[in-house]
């Protein structure tokens, strides 16, 4: 009868490869310029090929040379084993076999790769079975050690030459010249917005910023929706709202009615009273619902979750037949690091980790990542509100990692700061009646001459410039749409 125990699985490595790259280098230190930037000590398996490679390197970062003779000495100062060890590789490699340096340091990688992938598979395995901690908890850790071993592995990748790279420009250049097109990325369907970021570059993080009640969300599921309409299927994650207030928002957009109506089927009258919207309209709700069938967004609607888990769902959907156009994150203060940088309470680090993570996912996948993020208040100390960068929360990481950052402004919102539950300014203490009226008119004409207007400035913009795009904002139907089309104009 034969063995029924379980296979144990075998340790991955490939020690002909580790010491035929040893005795490259020691063969002939140049070597070592190949293949040094892709080869650390951890990744040979053995604990004396680790130690002698750690002694070539730091020879070669001391002095540049990194050969047999330089090495030597290092190396028998070790011990007599290690000096056997480095006359046997000499032995067996005595010359430099630069053509198959490649395969020797591929071999390398993938066997430490491999043992990794067994480490971290068996600490999620330890981890689960303990009676602290959630299932969420053990997941993000292995989905971690998985994403910190594809991020090595990515070392393997080629570099371009910059002839290759002035090629690959040079045939987009020339498409877009035949084309007569001025768009170097995606549309997002607010002309003026396109014309000054010649659209949303794939590979590029996009910042939206705005003080709370100023139309981020609004602006993101804007640029979202005519997007997916123009340029084919992208991802939303909500952290705030579900996917139907969300849709709720696009269809009173659509309609030109209040969001309440649309979620409650109820209009309020003067004296504060309920009715039911007419069946007309209710007609239309209905309609609208059916049309955004046709606009391919998708919405993940998971509080608190981390970018692992949603570059998970947009991993998968790039790889199916719809593909993953862009992706919207709302927003970037409802999203959790992962589970180490969480428990740190540390704001600051766990901004950097996401932020950070979320450039590498555009760049990754080759879309435009568009992430909202919240104004601090100190531009709420100045007469002038317009937003600066300087005014994004934790605005070090968000700033660097960001490709543009647009900024969201509305005076009509600084102004109905100023008034009343009544609808009249907040008389200041001391104000004599004729001041106060003065005052009052003047806001009350200032909050006529903006209502319904909004500035989108571009406080960031690499390779491209920067400035005020003037905007309309819907405040019922909460949506923004470019001047030239009219408070009136379809929303979608």
């Amino acid at each position: 009868m034969g063995n029924l125990d379980p296979l144990q699985p075998i340790t991955p490595s490939n020690s002909y490869a580790e010491r035929a790259l040893i005795g490259a280098v020691l063969a002939n230190g140049k070597a070592f310029d190949e293949i040094g930037s892709r080869i650390t000590a951890d990744m040979f398996s053995e604990e004396s090929l680790r130690k002698v490679w750690g002694i070539i390197s730091d020879a070669h970062r001391n002095s540049g040379s990194c050969g047999m003779e330089a090495v030597a000495p290092s190396i028998a100062a070790l011990g007599s084993d290690y000096t056997q060890l480095m006359a046997g590789l000499v032995v067996q490699f005595p010359v430099c076999e630069w053509a198959m340096l490649g395969r020797y340091c591929s071999a390398v990688r993938d066997s430490h790769a491999r043992r990794e992938i067994q480490r971290i598979a068996k600490l999620a395995e330890w981890e689960s079975g303990r009676a602290d901690g959630t299932a969420e908890d053990v997941l993000q850790q292995l989905v971690s050690g998985a994403e910190r071993i594809a991020d090595g592995m990515d070392a393997d990748r080629p570099a371009v030459s910059a002839g290759d790279a002035a090629m690959r420009l040079m045939q987009e250049t020339e498409a877009n010249w035949k084309s007569g097109n001025y768009m170097s990325g995606l549309r997002c369907g607010l002309e003026g917005l396109d014309i000054k970021l010649r659209g949303f570059r794939p590979g590029g993080m996009y910042v939206v910023a705005a003080r709370p009640g100023a139309g981020k969300s609004a602006l993101g599921l804007t640029l979202a929706t005519r997007m997916a309409k123009n340029e084919g299927r992208g991802l939303v994650w909500s952290g705030e709202m579900k996917a139907e207030e969300l849709m709720a928002r696009a269809i009173a957009a659509k309609l030109h009615i209040p969001f309440d109506e649309v979620i409650t089927g109820m209009w309020r009258d003067h004296n504060g009273d309920y009715h039911r919207i007419s069946a007309d309209k209710m007609d239309k709700v209905i309609k609208a619902a059916q049309d955004l069938r046709n606009i391919p967004v998708e919405i993940d609607d998971r509080e608190g979750i981390t970018v692992a888990q949603l570059a998970a769902r947009a991993r998968r959907m790039k790889r199916q037949s719809g593909g993953l156009k862009f992706l919207v994150a709302d927003y970037i203060g409802l999203m959790s690091a992962s589970a180490s940088v969480q428990r740190s309470g540390r704001r600051v680090e766990i901004v950097t980790e996401i932020s950070g993570d979320l450039a590498k996912l555009a760049r990754e996948l080759d879309i435009p990542v568009i992430v909202l993020t919240q104004l601090n208040r100190e531009n709420e100390k100045r007469d002038d509100r317009r937003p600066t960068l300087s005014d994004i929360r934790e605005s070090g990481a968000i700033e660097q990692d960001a490709r543009c950052v647009i900024g969201i402004y509305r005076e009509e919102m600084s102004i109905r700061l100023k008034m009343g539950p009544d609808g009249r300014p907040v008389r200041n203490s001391n104000e004599t009646d004729a001041a106060y009226m003065k005052r009052a008119d003047e806001l009350t004409a200032m909050l006529q001459d903006v209502r319904g207007k909004a500035e989108l400035i571009v406080l960031k913009n690499r390779g491209g410039t920067t400035g005020i795009v003037p905007a309309l904002y819907d405040g019922p139907g909460t949506w923004f749409r470019d001047v030239t089309e009219g408070e009136k104009s379809p929303a979608w």
